[in-house]
């Protein structure tokens, strides 16, 4: 069946109009490992001294976007229109955020080297 991706059916639970897909799980996943990582990262380092700015965010970005991205290979093509293109719509807008994530980051970190 064209709906199968790797011979896996994309709804994990069905339950009339409403339905889990495995997309979802695992994006959500990578939601509450992201909030894992950076509640980690704050009570083992953070909390002892002032974070300055775009740590958090930059790192949530760019970790829960590029989770995003590569998710979207798993992911059953919706628009007809994006058939003949590589990336779909959904990696194309995460692009931007893990961008903004990255940039972030390495503002933070150059700011620390210099002080």
């Amino acid at each position: 069946m064209d709906h199968l991706v790797w011979d896996i059916n994309p709804i994990f639970w069905d339950a009339g109009i409403f339905q889990i897909h495995w997309y979802g799980l695992f994006f959500a996943a990578a939601f509450v490992t992201g909030f894992v990582v950076a509640r980690f990262i704050f009570s083992r380092y953070i909390k002892r001294k002032p974070v300055r700015n775009g740590l958090f965010l930059g790192m949530f970005l760019s970790m829960v976007f590029f989770s995003r991205f590569l998710l979207e290979f798993t992911k059953v093509r919706q628009e007809s229109f994006s058939n003949g293109v590589s990336l779909n719509v959904g990696q194309l807008l995460s692009i931007p955020a893990i961008l903004v994530g990255l940039i972030l980051l390495y503002h933070y970190f150059r700011k620390k080297q210099t002080e």
